[in-house]
């Protein structure tokens, strides 16, 4: 099983979407709805692929845990904030000890 995330930029959706690609069939997993603005970019790493980094026009981070479910749905552990302009870009490192965004 390998996780992949859909790109999402310049799409005008308020969420990330999370796929499973199991014997070549992408199949729809998670809606992830947290954003309040458009989805402009989503990160992970080989280190930990069940982590998801999700950026947005909202100008906020998520970290989420497509392991954890909360009612069938990955948990957003946590919510990041204080960028002045909104997420343009996302770089997780190969060990997911940090991320950079701008």
């Amino acid at each position: 099983k390998q996780w992949y995330q859909r790109r999402v930029r310049g799409l005008k959706v308020n969420r990330a979407d999370a796929f499973c690609v199991m014997s070549e069939q992408l199949v729809l997993r998670y809606t992830l709805n947290q954003h309040n603005g458009w989805v402009t970019q989503l990160a992970t790493c080989p280190a930990q692929p069940n982590l998801l980094l999700s950026g947005s026009r909202d100008k906020s981070l998520i970290v989420w845990d497509l392991d954890r479910d909360f009612g069938g749905t990955p948990l957003a552990q946590k919510k990041l904030t204080g960028h002045n302009h909104f997420v343009s870009d996302i770089v997780m490192s190969s060990d997911a000890s940090f991320a950079l965004s701008s």
